[in-house]
């Protein structure tokens, strides 16, 4: 399995969407969505710090859904 990876530049519509860009430092928030084959976010995980729970939430939602 492979995933993409989502370019959004140079206007950031897609950060902007999902409400995650940061005006005032031109900068995304680090965030990881998970979303279901109807397009339903199903989980969302945030850490600006630890880079590691975003796979380890990513991962344990996935499975929940399964």
């Amino acid at each position: 399995m492979s995933f993409p990876l989502l370019s959004d530049w140079p206007r950031y519509e897609t950060a902007r969407a999902y409400d995650v860009w940061r005006e005032n430092i031109n900068i995304a928030a680090r965030v990881t969505y998970v979303i279901d084959k109807e397009g339903v976010i199903r989980g969302v995980v945030e850490s600006e710090t630890d880079m590691e729970v975003h796979s380890r939430e990513a991962l344990r939602i996935v499975k929940e859904l399964a």
